[in-house]
C-alpha cells in the first residue's frame, strides 16, 4: 500500500514541477486538456471494460443505493449544522458560503480521486465499486440536488423545476454514464464485445489514474 502512494505522490509532485517548466503549455492548460482527454474518452472507455466485466448482482443496486443514503445523509447533517450557525452566529457566513460548504461535505471525488485510489489499493477488478458509486449515485445527486442547492444558496431565479431540468440534460449527456448503460445493455442481453475492443479499454483505461493524479 505504501509503494502505491508512493507513485501517486510522485505523479502530483511532477504535476506541480511541470508549473515551473519554462516554454511548456501552462498548468491551466494541460489541467483542462487532461480533463476532456479523461471525460469524454479515457473514463467512458474504463468504466464500459470494468462495469462489462463485472460481476451482475446485487452489487449493481447495493452500491449506488448506499451511495444515495451516504449523499443526502451528508446534506441533511452538514445543512442543519451551518444553518444553526448562521442563526447564532449570522454575520460569520454567507448564504453563499453555506452552500459552497454543503456541497464540499456531502460530495466526496469518488471517481477522479477515489477511483486511482481504488485500483492502487485494492486492484483493478474492485474498480467498479467506485464507478457504480460514483455515475449511479453521487454524479446523478450532484446534477440535480447539487445544482438545487447551489441556486438556492445563490439566490439564483431558475425555479425547482427549471434546476431539475438542467440538471437531468448534464446528467443524460455525461460520457462515462452513458458507456454504463451501455455495458449494461450488453450484459443483460448478452451481447459478445470483441477482446480487442475490451482490451482497448482496459490499455487506455490504465492511463487514467496517472492522468488523474498528474493533473
Amino acid at each position: 500500500m505504501n509503494t502505491i502512494f508512493g507513485e501517486f505522490f510522485i505523479l502530483i509532485v511532477l504535476g506541480f514541477i511541470w508549473r515551473f517548466i519554462k516554454g511548456v503549455p501552462s498548468s491551466a492548460i494541460i489541467r483542462s486538456s487532461i480533463s476532456s482527454l479523461v471525460l469524454y474518452l479515457l473514463l467512458p472507455l474504463l468504466t464500459f471494460g470494468v462495469i462489462y466485466n463485472a460481476p451482475f448482482n446485487h452489487d449493481s443496486w447495493e452500491i449506488p443505493f448506499i451511495g444515495f443514503i451516504v449523499t443526502i445523509s451528508c446534506i441533511v447533517f452538514s445543512w442543519g449544522i451551518y444553518t444553526l450557525i448562521k442563526k447564532f452566529f449570522p454575520n460569520t457566513i454567507t448564504d453563499k458560503s453555506i452552500g459552497s460548504i454543503i456541497l464540499g461535505a456531502s460530495w466526496g471525488n469518488s471517481q477522479h480521486l477515489g477511483l486511482p485510489v481504488l485500483i492502487g489499493v485494492v486492484g483493478s477488478k474492485y474498480a467498479y465499486v467506485a464507478l457504480l458509486y460514483s455515475n449511479m449515485a453521487s454524479t446523478p445527486l450532484l446534477f440535480v440536488l447539487g445544482s438545487i442547492i447551489a441556486g438556492y444558496f445563490s439566490e439564483e431565479g431558475m425555479s425547482f423545476t427549471k434546476r431539475c431540468i438542467h440538471g437531468l440534460k448534464k446528467l443524460l449527456i455525461l460520457p462515462p454514464l452513458i458507456a454504463m448503460i451501455a455495458a449494461f445493455i450488453c450484459r443483460y442481453f448478452n451481447i459478445e464485445i470483441h477482446p480487442v475492443l475490451l482490451k482497448t479499454c482496459s490499455f487506455a483505461g490504465s492511463a487514467t489514474s496517472p492522468l488523474m493524479m498528474i493533473s
